[in-house]
C-alpha cells in the first residue's frame, strides 16, 4: 500500500476508534484506548519491536502515558519516565521539537540505557507530539536490530502527526472536560 493511502487509512480508523470510543466509554479511557490503537498501529506499520507515549502538561510533567515494558508497578514507572524524559532520546525529542533518528543506541548519547532493561532497543524513532504551539508529549517507536527504521518510516509518521496530535489533544480535553 502507497504510504499515502496507508497514512489516510490508519487517520480514518483512529477517528473511528475516537468516536466508538466516546459513547462507550469515560475520558480518560477514551485517551487510553487512542494512545494504545496509535502505538499498536504504528508498531505493526513501522515492524518495530516497542513502543511508548508520554503526553506532558505544560510544565513538561508527565499526565499520562503507554509504555514499551507494558505493566510496571507505579513508583518504578513515575522513576523511568522521569529517567528517559531527562536524560533520553523522549527527552531531546520533546526539548527540541524534532523528529529523532538513532541508527544504534549503542552509540549515540541521546539513548538512555535503563538498568534491567527487559528488552533489547538498537534503533529508535521519535515523534514529537505538537498541537499549535503545544508540545502534547513525545512517541518513541524502538527495534532490536541496527538501522531499522527508514526515510519511508519518518515520512510515513510525518504523514500521520498532524492528525494523530488533533486525536490526541481532543481526547484529552474530552478527559479534562469529564473530571
Amino acid at each position: 500500500m502507497e504510504t499515502i493511502e496507508l497514512a489516510f487509512n490508519l487517520q480514518r480508523q483512529w477517528l473511528e476508534c475516537s468516536l466508538q470510543a466516546v459513547h462507550s466509554t469515560t475520558g480518560q479511557a477514551i485517551l487510553q484506548k487512542l494512545m494504545r490503537r496509535i502505538m499498536q498501529d504504528l508498531i505493526q506499520i513501522s515492524k518495530a519491536d516497542e513502543g511508548s507515549i508520554f503526553l506532558v502538561d505544560d510544565m513538561g510533567r508527565v499526565i499520562e502515558g503507554v509504555l514499551a515494558r507494558g505493566q510496571v508497578q507505579e513508583k518504578y514507572r513515575q522513576l523511568l519516565i522521569g529517567e528517559v524524559l531527562d536524560k533520553g532520546f523522549a527527552g531531546w525529542v520533546l526539548k527540541y521539537r524534532t523528529f529523532g533518528l538513532i541508527e544504534d543506541t549503542r552509540h549515540d548519547s541521546r539513548w538512555w540505557h535503563l538498568p534491567d532493561q527487559p528488552y533489547t532497543a538498537l534503533s529508535a524513532l521519535g515523534v514529537p507530539l505538537l498541537f499549535s504551539d503545544m508540545a502534547l508529549g513525545v512517541l518513541t517507536l524502538m527495534h532490536h536490530q541496527t538501522g531499522h527504521f527508514s526515510q519511508k518510516d519518518v515520512h510515513l509518521v510525518q504523514l500521520l502527526h498532524d492528525p494523530m496530535a488533533l486525536l490526541i489533544e481532543n481526547a484529552r480535553l474530552h478527559a479534562l472536560n469529564q473530571k
